[in-house]
Parts: structure tokens; sequence; C-alpha cells
């Protein structure tokens, strides 16, 4: 440690016996600058997550910070680290480096920046994707203190500039498990080798997967793991509400909950599956006079940034998504979210709904559930370690239940969204793009457990009430009926088969009425011993010691299983198989997959037979990174730079040499005047030659003159 670390570490221990007691953040050794800015934000009391991170931080230790969603994991790491590079100011160079996964959260992550940064004065550039790279040259050529940014841009910026950053004393990765979610793990890596060795590693995220864990051993120095909030994975404010549907009604009720549940006056997040989804329910919503707007990954930088303002600032109440919102996004006082498409993951659920009842408020999460996405809310309910309820007529409790929608209120909204796509002939093109990405959603989703399955077509055959929201709602006779009749027909089973409805149907009626003499025996039979085996559980219900017993799966399974991340995108196994040859159109498929058309020398060719170092650079630590990072860009960059300036200097240097020899010019006239000799009485031959010219010149020209006046005159 060298001279300076220590004198830093010696000021934070005087400062921390210096603090004051209490429950606020005063009660943490902060400089009185950021005191300030975090009273004028209304902070007053730290959250658990804070309480418990800040003190470490300050001390100078790894940490890894994990807490539910919405718990200010942020400003858990923001604080503690302006008020360390507040003591270090006078110094040159980066000091801190924070990742974010997404431009959304690096934007956020700036602004609360700035607001604890108003009284203390610290550089700090954000650098995202999307943005100009001369944009970004020339904010590091202002050497920050600070730099918030996405891990691809940063990497980026650093290869064409060929700069490490060896003045680093702060790494934070927020969201850290979604960094390597998203395929940064290879950018990350290479960002942390041109960062210095000793320096400060934070970790913030609401999960801990196993590549984090790996990543942790390698490049952290025993750390302090902070886990809070581990058991209540959802906020106690948050009312949940699961409505059961078909595909094909999602939209009638995603209008239905936007006009008449939620308030006009609140705020609502609709979640979607893809970009296409977000267009589509765009101009339905719009079509139907609310106003919305909209945010996905491919939209660019300047328009999702100026969206994302208008929603925040309630310009706009409602706004679409797709997941790229879903992670660490503070919006304020946002009161709903809907699941347009149940998500497919367990986490992610938390993570979306984790933007409403955030710090005290209430909230309430809407989840459109079909029929092939109940297995994912079976996997959610035992992520969540909480029995899934279903809707009865006496339930008055809203949260957590899965019930129905009264079908005369999507008959309504189906009725106005079939006279729009008759009437508009661009939302049937939307509709037919939105389908195809449906289908392709389908294929890219995990696939759920055989549980899961088996335990959604049980649901699916139960008799489920509408759900308690519409409880206002008076249903009609003939939707009474109607429901009466569907419930009936579930239970319903022929006693005939098909064999005996076709033609020949008495000759197969006396072979099934000798099939059903011969079985109804052995039916009976295998009733009676099932009984009895039963009957013989029931007695022997207490034969299991419960300080004893071991179960084969943690209580915790489903919960972690939940949590982890998939390791890649094929299986290690799938290399050691054997195929001979596919004989079956499934695994025929599957061979004309692995096979791409290339345009140039018009034939399939295999996607793997590519040298996997082509397109690809090696850096100094040894890694192998893309070659798209590596370019021009910068020299030209400087080039022009250097231009402006040289053009700027000869301009300078132009206008004093002119004024140089302006100066110079002024003294010789004035020497001049002063050296002029008198003139001499005689004048020399030449001189009087010159003067008879000169006269004889005056003369010819005055009689020229004479002459055109006199012809000027006789005209």
């Amino acid at each position: 440690m060298s001279e300076s670390e220590g004198d830093d570490e010696k000021v934070f221990s005087v400062m921390k016996k210096k603090s004051n007691k209490g429950t606020g953040f005063s009660s943490f050794p902060l400089s009185k600058p950021i005191l300030n800015a975090l009273t004028r934000k209304g902070y007053k009391n730290p959250t658990p997550i804070q309480r418990k991170t800040i003190p470490l931080i300050l001390d100078g230790k790894d940490v890894i910070g994990m807490s539910r969603t919405g718990s200010g994991k942020t400003l858990a790491f923001l604080v503690p680290i302006v008020e360390r590079i507040y003591h270090d100011k006078g110094k040159s160079g980066c000091k801190a480096v924070i990742l974010s996964p997404t431009r959304e959260l690096a934007m956020q992550t700036h602004r609360f920046f700035q607001d604890l940064n108003r009284e203390v004065g610290l550089k700090v550039v954000c650098l995202l994707g999307g943005d100009a790279l001369g944009k970004h040259f020339t904010a590091m050529h202002t050497n920050p203190d600070v730099i918030i940014a996405t891990p691809g841009r940063l990497l980026h910026v650093l290869v064409e500039m060929d700069a490490k950053l060896p003045e680093v004393k702060h790494l934070v990765m927020d969201e850290c498990d979604r960094l390597f979610e998203m395929g940064f793990e290879e950018q990350v890596t290479e960002i942390v080798r041109r960062l210095p060795d000793h320096r400060q590693t934070l970790l913030f995220s609401a999960t801990l997967p196993q590549s984090v864990v790996n990543f942790v051993k390698n490049g952290s120095h025993d750390p302090v793991l902070i886990r809070l909030d581990v058991e209540s994975k959802l906020s106690e404010n948050l009312t949940s509400c699961f409505l059961s549907c078909r595909e094909s009604d999602k939209l009638s009720i995603l209008l239905y909950l936007l006009k008449e549940v939620t308030k006009k006056d609140e705020m609502t997040l609709i979640f979607a599956a893809t970009r296409h989804h977000v267009e589509y329910l765009q101009t339905i919503i719009e079509k139907a006079g609310i106003v919305c707007t909209h945010v996905y990954s491919a939209l660019d930088q300047e328009a999702r940034r100026s969206n994302i303002e208008l929603f925040r600032r309630k310009k706009i109440r409602t706004m679409i998504v797709t997941d790229v919102a879903a992670r660490g996004i503070d919006i304020p006082f946002l009161d709903n979210v809907i699941n347009y498409n149940f998500p497919s993951k367990p986490k992610l659920y938390v993570h979306r709904v984790g933007r409403v009842a955030r710090a005290g408020r209430s909230g309430t999460a809407y989840s459109l559930v079909s029929a092939d996405e109940l297995p994912y809310l079976h996997e959610l309910h035992l992520f969540l370690g909480q029995p899934l309820k279903l809707a009865k007529k006496d339930v008055q409790k809203e949260t957590g239940i899965l019930g129905k929608v009264p079908q005369t209120l999507i008959d309504i909204e189906c009725d106005s969204l079939n006279k729009w796509h008759e009437s508009y002939s661009d939302l049937e093109g939307l509709k037919k793009v939105c389908e195809n990405a449906t289908k392709q959603y389908v294929k890219t989703r995990s696939i759920p457990s055989s549980d899961s399955i088996s335990k959604a077509k049980e649901i699916s055959q139960q008799d489920i009430a509408i759900h308690p929201i519409f409880r206002n709602y008076q249903p009609e006779e003939e939707e009474v009926k109607r429901t009466d009749f569907m419930s009936s027909l579930k239970g319903y089973k022929p006693k005939s088969t098909i064999f005996e409805i076709g033609p020949n149907k008495k000759e197969f009626f006396n072979v099934m009425k000798i099939k059903r003499k011969h079985h109804d025996k052995l039916v009976e039979k295998t009733k009676t011993k099932n009984e009895k085996m039963g009957e013989e559980d029931s007695k022997g219900e207490d034969y299991k010691d419960d300080k004893f017993f071991l179960p084969y799966r943690s209580d915790e399974h489903f919960s972690e299983k939940g949590l982890e991340i998939d390791k890649g995108f094929s299986n290690p196994l799938d290399d050691a198989v054997f195929d001979v040859g596919g004989d079956d159109q499934k695994t025929m498929m599957k061979s004309k997959n692995g096979v791409k058309w290339d345009r140039k020398k018009k034939k399939f060719v295999g996607k793997d037979s590519s040298d996997p170092k082509k397109k690809k650079i090696k850096t100094e630590s040894g890694v192998w990174i893309s070659a798209s990072y590596k370019s021009d860009i910068y020299k030209k960059w400087q080039e022009g730079n250097k231009i402006r300036e040289a053009d700027e200097e000869d301009d300078r240097d132009a206008e004093e040499t002119e004024r140089r020899d302006q100066a110079i010019e002024k003294l010789s006239k004035r020497s001049k005047k002063d050296r002029r000799p008198s003139k001499p009485e005689l004048k020399s031959k030449a001189d009087l030659l010159k003067e008879r010219m000169q006269k004889d010149k005056k003369r010819k020209f005055m009689e020229w003159r004479r002459r055109q006046k006199s012809n000027k005159k006789s005209k």
C-alpha cells in the first residue's frame, strides 16, 4: 500500500470515530456536501442494504451486496465512493469505474451521481453505446474522476485509445448477474485486466449465480457478503393479480385494465415479449385514446432517453417496454405493472414487478396468463415458496390469486378491435408481424419442468371463478349459464368410444361390449387394491421422524434453481454424441440447422466451419476480443483535432507577421521622412526633360478636351 493510500485510511478512521450516533445518514462519517445533497433529495434514513454496506465500503473492503430489487443498492455504493474520491480530489486520473448492463441503468446511475456531486465538484463521464465515439474521446481527454459506462462501449473506447486506467481505486459492477447473463463476461474480463490489481471491487445484484462467484474468486480480495431480504423476494406492499385467459383475449383484457381497472392519474408500465409486440400494442392503445410511449433495445439512444424522461416526468402515464427496462430502472411513483407476456423465468418476474412498491409505496402487478404459460406460473410459486391459490366465489382477498375475466367484458373490447382491424390496413400487417414474433419467442423461451406441465394440466381442468378485482361487476344470466355449461363440459366423459360412432357401429358395439365385460372385473379389482393401500398408508402416517428424516431436496431447492443462470448456449455433452444419421423429421431438421447459405459460394456451408479466432484480435492480456473494437476512428479523430489546432496556429502566426510588417513599414516611413535630403537649386538634364514631357502631355490633353466640347456643341 502506498503512503497516500495509508493517509486516506487514517483520515477515514478518524472520521469514523468522530461520527455522530444516530439512525440517519448523519451516523456515517460523511462530509457536509454529501449530507446536504442527501437531505436535498429527501433521503433521511438509510435502507438495510445501505446501513450494512456503506461502513464497509468506507473502510476499503471488497463487498458483495445482495438485496431485493428497489432496496436502494445504487446509493449504497455511490455515497461511499463519492466520499472517498472527495478526499482524493487533488490527484489526477480516473479513480472509479461503474459498469451497468443497460444504457437506462447507466443513465440512472449518472443522474444519482450528479445529485450527490453538486457541491463536491467531481468530473464524471457517461459512456453509452449508440452515442458518437468522438464525443467519448473528448470526454476521456478531460481526465474524469469517475466513469459510468456499459461494458461494450467502455472496452471499445479503451481499445481504440490503447489506454489503461492505472489510477482506478474502485470498481463497481451494478446488476452483476445481468452483466454475465447478457454475454458481457468477455468485455468485463478485459476491462478488469486494464485496471490495477490493488483496487476495491464492489458487486451489487439481487441474485448471485455461479458465474459471478467464479469471477469473485479471481478478481476480489477477501470480499464481505451482505445478503438481505432473501426470504421476502417480493415487497409486502405489492398486490399480485393473475388473470387466466386465452392468448387471443389478452389484448381485450389489456384495454379493459387500462380503461376501467387502473386510474387515469396512475402510472402504468406494460411488459411485452419483443419489440414487435411493443409496436403493435402501442398502435392499438393509441387507437383506444390512451397516450403512451415505448422503449426497446433496438430503439435509437436519444429516443430511448427522451421517452423515459417523458414517462418519468408524468407527461405520459403509460409506457410499453421489453425486458431491457426490467432491471435496475428506478421510476418514482410508479403504480402498476402489467405482464402482457408472462415471463419464462421466476427471477425475471421478480425484477419486473420490482419496479413498483418501492421505498414504502404500494403497487399492483397484473399478469395475463394463457394456457401455455401456466407451467411458468407454477414454477414462480415454487420459487417464491407460496402455494398457488385459485379464485373462488366467496374469496375477497385479491393478492396472489389466479382468476378469470368475465367473458362479456372481453367481448365488448373484441368488437372495437375487430372494427379497427377492418378500418385500418396497417393494423393487420402489424398483427401478422406480431404473430410471427410470438412463434419465434415461444421457440426461444426456456422449457418448463415436467412436474410444472402436469400441474398446469390439473389447474386447467379445475373450475376457476372470476377474479376478485371484478367483484363489482354483476354478471348477466346468459354469462352465468355459459360459465356453468363450460364447467360441466370439463367433467363430461362419453360412455361410447370413437369406434361405436362410425358407419360400422353395430359390429364394433358388440366387440366393445365383450371388451368391457372382460376388463370391468380388472378395473374393480385394481380400485379395491388401491383403496386398501390408501388405508394402510393412512394408518402408518406417523412413520416419519422429522428429527432424523433427510429429504432428497432442500427446502430452498426451487428458490436457488430460479436464481441460477444458464451456463451457455450449447450443452457440452452434445460434442460427445455420435450420430449416424437422422431418419425422422426432427433429426433431419437438426442437421439442416447446422448449415447456412453462403451468398458468395452459392451453397450451404457449415456454421462452425470458420475459425473461432477469425475477426478477432488479441489484447496485451492475451484475451481474444472482437475485431470491431479496434479501428482507425481514434487516429482520424486525433488527426482532425491536430489539423484544427495547426490551422489556428497558422492564423495566429499570419496575424502576428502582418502586424510586425506593418510596424516595420511605419518605422521605415518615419525614418525616410526624417532623413529626406534638401532639393538642389540647379536642375539636372533628366529633370528638365521630364518636366517638358509632362507639360507637353498636359497641353495635348487640354487640346483634345476642347475639340470634344466643340463637337458636342455643333451637334
